[in-house]
């Protein structure tokens, strides 16, 4: 009887996609396995906790396409691997579990440039610190998602995009609960071929007091060289906080061996508050998984240094080499300095395997030294 619900269920997912070339399925699953040994280690906010465990995020949608016309269904769910809550669930008890990540309508070329999005949806850039609505990648915790549900217009004008948003969240319990709305504009000018900035403003509004964030970031884009800073700032009630990023990164090498070094600065002070979602983009995957709510503008004074050095090599084409350094200070309080190496095999465009092992040594305070070890698979179609 299992197996004949099983099979129901999958006809009923993907015959659509065979009925008609407009329907189509996307998956985005990843897999994350952690192991953390704390060595009894303070650190600014206390102790690091030792961590065993493995999560695994799964976002299963259907979308179609119709002319200038696109429906997405996206559905979630997140497994801890060895949660006893899981076990002996029956079809009825997991469904319950299953979450609606995405449920958008968007219509295109309205006026020839204008696209419209109306439903719940992700929003913003997976490496900012301001503004990012959607799955985190690369750390064992959380392995989550947050969406919201709104309204997002876009002008795609020749050298001009502008996105105007309103996110409706007082009855998500996707995110925290004081907030009930955010609000913004984003724009992006390109000057030349490889100059363009951008500057936004978004307003949120809670059940206390609101607040906002608005923005500036220039960015120099040159065939091998990217170098792109960001200052941010807040209103309302946190008027004082401040967030500052600077990023550069140089593409090397012979036809052989590509090389790209990179270094990330980046400072927030006195409460800086919006919602980001900074990590491990730059925070990499030690402080990524241990500090995933400071990174995402709760509020924290931090600054972190992050360099680092990416690798190919032509006869390893499905390989890349990455070797990262990461200082950070948090709360006034220096942590220590991460130094992490981490290895991708690209089985093919669509599956990546990843691991990676990191220790943090700070010889001023602490003797032992706290080491991770971190072994992913995503899977994207």
């Amino acid at each position: 009887m299992k197996k004949l619900l099983v099979a129901v269920l999958a006809c009923a997912l993907f015959a659509p996609a065979f009925a008609t070339k407009n329907v189509y399925v996307t998956g985005d699953i990843q897999a994350v396995g952690l192991a953390l040994e704390g060595q009894g280690v303070n650190l600014a906010d206390g102790a690091i906790s030792d961590a065993r465990g493995a999560t695994l995020r799964t976002l299963l949608g259907l979308g179609a396409n119709w002319d200038d016309v696109q429906t997405q269904l996206t559905f979630y769910r997140r497994s801890i691997f060895g949660d006893t809550e899981n076990k002996g669930l029956n079809l009825r008890q997991s469904w319950i579990r299953i979450e609606i990540a995405e449920a958008f309508v968007k219509i295109s070329n309205i006026f020839d440039a204008l696209e419209v999005k109306v439903g719940r949806q992700f929003y913003g850039d997976i490496d900012s610190p301001v503004m990012y609505i959607g799955p985190d990648y690369g750390v064992a915790m959380p392995n989550t998602y947050s969406s919201y549900d709104g309204v997002t217009a876009r002008y795609n004008g020749e050298d001009l995009t502008l996105t105007a948003v309103y996110f409706d969240v007082s009855n998500s319990s996707l995110t925290d609960n004081r907030i009930l709305a955010i609000s913004g504009l984003d724009l992006i000018y390109k000057l030349s071929e490889s100059v363009s900035a951008k500057a936004y403003v978004y307003d949120t509004r809670q059940s206390s007091n609101d607040f906002g964030v608005w923005g500036v970031k220039p960015t120099f884009d040159y065939e091998h060289f990217k170098f792109d800073v960001e200052y941010a700032r807040n209103y309302g009630q946190h008027e004082k906080g401040w967030l500052a990023k600077a990023n550069l990164a140089l593409s090397m090498g012979t036809e052989e061996t590509q090389f790209t070094p990179h270094v990330t600065y980046v400072k927030s002070e006195k409460g800086f508050e919006a919602r980001g979602d900074f990590h491990p983009s730059y925070a990499g995957m030690f402080y990524g998984n241990i500090y995933a709510d400071v990174f995402r503008g709760n509020g924290y004074d931090w600054a972190l240094l992050n360099a680092g050095l990416s690798m190919k090599v032509a006869d390893l084409e499905k390989w890349d080499f990455c070797l990262d350094f990461y200082t950070m200070d948090l709360e006034k309080h220096w942590n220590g300095n991460v130094w992490e190496a981490k290895v991708v095999y690209n089985l093919n465009q669509y599956v990546a395997f990843n691991a990676t092992g990191a220790v943090l040594t700070n010889k001023k305070h602490f003797t032992a030294s706290p080491t991770a070890i971190q072994l992913g698979m995503n899977v994207k179609f």
